[in-house]
């Protein structure tokens, strides 16, 4: 850890090295982890907390105005000796007095251990969201006190928002004046935020400013480039956002590191060209006049979607009337496909995303749209609402797991969050601190039911929901997608069943305010990851109740569920009805299974093509 504050200190744009972790690397670990090498060790984390107890009794008795000049001190200590226990046991007493102290926070042994991982490079499993904020103001703090800039990043920018008005007080009384990014701020604003010891920003927002730095820079020159840069001038570095990449805390490793890295990030540039936006607006209206089966094969496992003779015949004789690239029989049979993917096959945060930098594709989607990347970009724009710029291209793309491993530092902590430790080890190559009494299990459906269609589940689903908001209860139904979304909405809302029941996508859930009183949890989709499933639970609270309630035809189970399914709608035909119990419930763990291994899978071939890309974009001197 001296190295990384060694090299924060003496670089002016700080950040770690390329480097992917070998096989000898990966066992020197997981044997580190074993032995408490690591300093996980049950012995050395109790040791650990004593220190700081020690450590409180000194500085407790300190009066208000003598807490700079403590810091000051305590801060120097670590520059000099790293993230020792000694110095950085010192360091959490004097924030957890000023947290408790500013902001009433409490702080317990397993809040201290937790702290102590995120400093190690670890991420630390704490069930309580208290407990995790509490662990956070003391691994930030300390790392700013030792003079890294530290970005404490949650998952958008109104959740940190919210961190950064709860707990800024607390690093202003250490001398640590905090900044908070928000996507919308101006150049300006934000690169005052950056300057700050401790930053609050969502994830992708401070992504979006190291790639619209490394476009400043015209790729990621080396340190001695840029020294010999400050030297002439420095013309270029002031138009510089984060300057470096030091320290990153994550509250929510789940969503931060896990969630997002299926999507890479990337920056559209305009350039003079050429009324692609109209041909893309062209095809997407053409698409919207051709029928499934009639018009066109959707696509399968087996073959591409492919247009029928019919379907030939009536876009020959549409596109007629418009000339240019209409002509062209090929031209036009790829437009209308890509079109009628745009339009029917490919899904919102499953296969692209919508940012302020506008739409960006997974790598399923861009290998789908078989050369017409650009005009599929352009067409979900459009599709979305977003306003395109003609010739728009990639300037920048980036990898979100090669992001992160950027960092310097990288730390934070997680729930209780079944499956996560795979992805986390294998993209960033963090172990999960398992904190004694403080993991807590994660949360299950008390009920699993599965029916065989949607209108089925639809009307089972207003049922419940009618039956709980009936005795006072709150009702959150959770859906993946936002189809699901709106077609639960108006089934809850024609059943008259809709007092007291707010219907939200799992991505969102996160700003949804607690209820005053029990809540019944419906999930109304087959989640396809068990720690996404876990965090919607989590919402039923210990005094509310949830369940599952799945048709058959969904998605996610028809594709997914091969054979099974099969099986399974014998059970439903033979029942006559829903099917609840130990079958329902095997059915539904077969599903994640498959869908965590296919998401491995796509998260494995993104690092493949990131790491390609790099060594590529390597010999052109322009390396993102």
């Amino acid at each position: 850890m001296s190295d990384v504050l060694g090299h924060a200190a003496g670089s002016l744009y700080a950040e770690a090295l390329e480097a992917r972790r070998g096989a000898l690397e990966r066992a020197y670990a997981a044997v580190a982890r074993r032995t408490g090498l690591d300093g996980s060790g049950a012995r050395r984390e109790r040791r650990f907390a004593t220190a700081v107890e020690h450590a409180a009794l000194e500085i407790e008795a300190l009066a208000p105005e003598a807490i700079a000049a403590a810091a000051a001190g305590i801060g120097c200590e670590l520059r000099v000796h790293g993230f020792r226990d000694a110095p950085v046991a010192r360091a959490f007493a004097l924030a957890r007095t000023v947290a408790s102290r500013t902001l009433g926070m409490r702080f317990d042994t397993a809040t201290l251990i937790a702290a102590r991982a995120a400093l190690g490079s670890r991420i630390a499993e704490l069930a309580s969201a208290e407990r995790r904020s509490a662990a956070a103001v003391l691994a930030a703090a300390t790392a700013a006190l030792a003079g890294l800039r530290v970005h404490l990043l949650a998952a958008d920018g109104p959740a940190a928002r919210r961190r950064f008005e709860q707990t800024a007080d607390a690093y202003r009384a250490l001398g640590l004046e905090p900044g908070c990014v928000d996507g919308g701020d101006g150049l300006e604003v934000r690169r005052a935020a950056y300057r700050c010891p401790v930053v609050f920003a969502g994830a992708r927002d401070v992504a979006f400013d190291y790639l619209r730095d490394r476009l400043v820079l015209h790729g990621r020159p080396g340190p001695l480039s840029l020294e010999v840069e400050a030297l002439a001038g420095r013309a270029r570095l002031d138009r510089l956002l984060l300057g470096g990449l030091h320290c990153a805390i994550v509250e929510d490793a789940d969503r931060v590191l896990v969630d997002a890295a299926a999507a890479p990030l990337a920056i559209l540039g305009a350039e003079r060209a050429s009324g692609l936006t109209d041909v893309c607006r062209q095809a997407l209206g053409l698409a919207g006049t051709l029928v499934a089966e009639a018009d066109y094969a959707p696509a399968s496992e087996d073959a591409p979607l492919a247009l029928t003779a019919a379907g030939e015949r009536k876009l020959e004789a549409r596109a007629a009337a418009l000339g240019g690239v209409w002509k062209g029989e090929e031209r036009r049979r790829l437009l209308a496909a890509t079109a009628i993917a745009a339009l029917h096959a490919l899904e919102r945060d499953r296969d692209y995303v919508v940012t302020g930098a506008g739409v960006v594709l997974s790598d399923a989607a861009t290998d789908r749209a078989e050369g017409a990347t650009q005009a599929l970009q352009r067409m979900l724009e459009l599709k979305e609402g977003c306003e395109p710029d003609d010739g728009r291209r990639t300037l920048a793309r980036l990898g979100t797991e090669r992001f992160f491993r950027r960092y310097l530092h990288l730390g934070g902590f997680v729930g209780s969050r079944p499956g996560v430790e795979r992805p986390l080890a294998d993209g960033y190559g963090l172990a999960i601190a398992r904190i004694p009494g403080a993991t807590g299990t994660a949360p299950a459906p008390g009920e699993v039911t599965f029916v065989r269609d949607t209108g089925e589940k639809l009307a089972l689903i207003a049922e419940r929901a009618a039956v709980h908001a009936s005795v006072g209860w709150s009702v959150l139904v959770v859906v993946a997608n936002p189809d699901a979304e709106r077609a639960i909405a108006a089934a809850l809302e024609a059943s008259g069943a809709n007092a007291g029941v707010v219907v939200a996508r799992e991505a969102a859930l996160h700003a949804l305010p607690a209820p005053e009183g029990p809540r019944h949890v419906i999930l109304a989709e087959l989640l396809p990851m068990r720690w996404m499933q876990a965090r919607a639970l989590e919402h039923a609270r210990a005094d509310g109740a949830a369940e599952m309630i799945v048709a058959l035809e969904d998605p996610l189970v028809a594709e997914l569920g091969g054979v099974a399914v099969e099986r399974f709608a014998r059970l439903v035909e033979d029942a006559g009805g829903p099917v609840t119990g130990p079958p329902a419930e095997r059915l539904a763990a077969l599903v994640q299974r498959r869908a965590e291994r296919a998401a491995a899978g796509a998260r494995a071939e993104l690092r493949k093509l990131d790491d390609h890309l790099g060594e590529a974009l390597a010999f052109t001197g322009r390396r993102f």
